[in-house]
C-alpha cells in the first residue's frame, strides 16, 4: 500500500472516531426522524442561524468602517488576519485533544505504520475542521466585498486564501505537540500539559508582538501605515506566506521522522498504577459530603478533556473583556469609563452592567448540565456509594457552582483591577452573581438528571454532543431575557435601586431553591423506579 493510501485510510478513520457525530446519519436510517432527533435539529439550526446572522451584521459593520475610511481593498487583509488569530485559539485545543488525548491513539500507535504517515494524517483531520471554519468565516466577507468589486483576479486570489489559511497556524500548533509527545517519552511527563504549557507561550508571544506592532497606534494610524503599501507588496507578501505554509508541512513530515525513529509510544501515568504506601493507614475521617465533592473535583480536573471543555467558557470570556475594551475603546475613552463608574449617578448602572456580564458568561458553563452524563458507563457505582443518591447529584450541584464561581471571581478582580469598581460594587456584583451561579447549575443538573446521555464513547461526547447542555444554554437564556424585561420595567417606572437589587437577589433564591427542590424530587422518583425493578 502507497503512502499515499495509507494517509487516506487514516485520516478517514481518524475523524469518524473524532466527529462521533457523523455517526448521525446511520441513527436516521434506523430510527427515522423520531421526536428527539427533530428538536435536537431544529435547535442546532436555530442556534447557527442566530450565530450567522450576528457574524454576517458584524462583518457588515466592519466592512462599513472600513468604507467610510476610504480603505476597501484591505477589508480582506484585516479579516484574514483576524480568521488566522482566532484559529490560533479554537485550533490549539483541537489539536491539543487529537494529538495528546485522543482515545484513536490506544488502536492506531501500535499499526505497523510510519509515525510521520499517522501524524501527518492528525493534522489533515485537523486542517479538515480549519476549512469548515474558513468556509463559514471566510466566505461571507468575500462575497460582500466582492458586490462592489467583482473580478477574475479577485475571485482567484478568495480562493487561494482560503484554501492557505489553515495550513501555517495549524501546522504550527502540530509542531508544538510533536516537541510535546518526544518530551514526554524522554522525561516521562504528561504530553498535553507539556503542549498546553507550549500553546500558552506562543499565544502570548503572539499577543506581544501584535501589542509592539501596533504600539498603542489608533486604527486611523494603523490604516494610514496600510495605505503606503502597493499592490506588488500584497503579492510578495501572498507568496512569501504560500512558501510559508509549504516548508511548514515539509518541516512538519520532517520532524515525524526524525522525531520517533522507534516509532510512538503511549504515554502511562505511573501513579496510578503503584501500590499505596501506607495501606494500614486509617480512612480519613472526612464527612461524606466532602468526600464526594472531593471525589467530584478529582474526576473532572484529572481529565483534561473535560477541564479544556468545561473551563473555557469560565475563563476565557473574564480575559477577553478587556482585551475587547482595548481594540475597540482608545486610553482616553477608558479612562472615561474609570471615572463614570465611581461616579454616585452612574453607579447602579455600572454595577447592573458589571451583574449582567456575570450573569450572562456564566450561564454558557457547560460542567453543571454534563455531570451526570460524564458518569457514563460507570453510572451504576452511584448505588454502591453509602450516601443517598440526591445527595451525590447536590454534590455535583455543589461542586458546578464552584467551577462556575471560579469565572466570578475572575470577573469581578477584572473589574476592580481594569475597570476601577469599588469595592461595595464588587461585592454586589459578586453575591449576586454565586446566587446565578448556584441557580444555572441546579437548572443544568436537573435537565442532565432527567435523561442523562450515558452512552458515549469518546468523553468528549458527554459534552460536546450533549443535547442537555444545549437545551440549559437556552433554558439559560430565556431565563435572562425574562429578567432583561422586568429590569426594564423597573427602571421605567424609577423603581428604588436597592429593591431593584433586592428584587433579583430574592427571585434568583427562589429559582435556586426551586431547581434544587426539582433535583431532589426527580432523584427520589429514580430511586423509587429502581427499587421496583426485580
Amino acid at each position: 500500500m502507497s503512502t499515499l493510501d495509507q494517509i487516506q485510510r487514516l485520516t478517514k478513520a481518524i475523524v469518524l472516531i473524532n466527529f462521533s457525530f457523523l455517526r448521525f446519519r446511520h441513527r436516521l436510517k434506523k430510527d427515522r426522524l423520531n421526536v428527539d432527533t427533530m428538536v435536537f435539529l431544529m435547535i442546532v439550526t436555530s442556534i447557527g442561524g442566530l450565530l450567522i446572522s450576528f457574524y454576517t451584521r458584524s462583518i457588515g459593520n466592519l466592512y462599513q468602517y472600513f468604507q467610510d475610511a476610504g480603505m476597501e481593498p484591505f477589508f480582506g487583509g484585516a479579516v484574514f488576519w483576524m480568521f488566522n488569530v482566532f484559529l490560533l485559539l479554537v485550533g490549539s485545543f483541537f489539536i491539543l485533544h487529537l494529538f495528546c488525548f485522543s482515545k484513536d491513539s490506544v488502536g492506531l500507535f501500535y499499526l505497523p505504520l510510519r509515525p510521520e504517515v499517522l501524524l501527518f494524517s492528525k493534522l489533515l483531520v485537523a486542517m479538515l475542521l480549519g476549512y469548515v471554519l474558513a468556509f463559514l468565516l471566510l466566505v461571507p466577507p468575500f462575497i460582500l466585498y466582492a458586490l462592489d468589486h467583482f473580478s477574475a483576479g479577485l475571485l482567484a486570489a478568495a480562493f487561494a486564501l482560503i484554501l492557505l489559511s489553515p495550513i501555517m497556524p495549524l501546522t504550527v500548533l502540530g509542531g508544538i505537540a510533536l516537541l510535546a509527545l518526544k518530551w514526554s517519552a524522554v522525561w516521562k511527563k504528561n504530553p498535553g500539559w507539556m503542549a498546553a504549557a507550549g500553546y500558552l507561550l506562543l499565544l502570548a508571544f503572539t499577543g506581544g508582538m501584535t501589542g509592539r506592532l501596533l504600539g498603542g497606534a489608533t486604527p486611523e494610524n494603523g490604516l494610514a501605515l496600510l495605505s503606503r503599501l502597493e499592490v506588488h507588496h500584497y503579492g510578495l507578501m501572498f507568496l512569501l506566506y504560500f512558501g510559508l505554509s509549504g516548508a511548514a508541512l515539509y518541516l512538519f513530515w520532517h520532524m515525524g521522522c526524525r522525531l520517533f525513529p522507534d516509532g510512538l509510544t503511549l504515554f502511562v501515568q505511573e501513579g496510578r498504577t503503584k501500590p499505596v504506601k501506607n495501606p494500614q493507614r486509617m480512612f480519613a475521617k472526612r464527612h461524606p459530603l466532602l468526600s464526594c465533592f472531593y471525589k467530584e473535583w478529582r474526576l473532572f480536573y484529572r481529565e483534561p478533556i473535560y477541564v479544556l471543555n468545561g473551563m473555557f467558557g469560565v475563563v476565557l470570556p473574564p480575559f477577553l473583556l478587556p482585551l475587547a475594551f482595548r481594540f475597540s475603546a482608545s486610553g482616553s475613552e477608558l479612562e472615561g469609563i474609570r471615572r463614570m463608574v465611581v461616579q454616585e449617578r452612574f453607579s447602579f448602572m455600572a454595577t447592573v452592567l458589571a451583574l449582567a456580564i456575570v450573569v450572562i458568561t456564566s450561564g454558557f458553563n457547560v460542567v453543571a448540565s454534563s455531570s451526570v452524563s460524564r458518569e457514563g458507563s460507570h453510572f451504576w457505582l452511584c448505588r454502591l456509594i453509602p450516601l443517598p443518591y440526591e445527595k451525590q447529584i447536590l454534590t455535583k450541584a455543589a461542586f458546578a457552582t464552584v467551577a462556575s464561581g471560579i469565572g466570578l471571581l475572575l470577573n469581578c478582580f477584572i473589574f476592580m483591577l481594569y475597570f476601577g469598581y469599588r469595592l461595595h460594587q464588587i461585592l454586589i456584583v459578586g453575591i449576586i452573581g454565586l446566587l446565578f451561579c448556584l441557580a444555572w447549575s441546579a437548572l443544568g443538573i436537573l435537565i442532565d438528571v432527567l435523561h442523562p446521555k450515558l452512552d458515549w464513547v469518546n468523553r468528549s461526547e458527554a459534552v460536546k454532543q450533549n443535547i442537555n447542555v444545549i437545551l440549559a444554554i437556552l433554558l439559560n437564556a430565556l431565563v435572562i431575557g425574562l429578567y432583561y424585561v422586568w429590569l426594564n420595567f423597573a427602571l421605567s417606572n424609577n423603581w428604588n435601586e436597592k429593591l431593584i437589587l433586592a428584587g433579583i437577589a430574592a427571585s434568583v433564591s427562589l429559582l435556586s431553591a426551586a431547581a434544587l427542590q426539582g433535583i431532589i424530587m426527580v432523584c427520589r422518583r429514580q430511586e423509587r423506579n429502581r427499587a421496583q425493578i426485580p
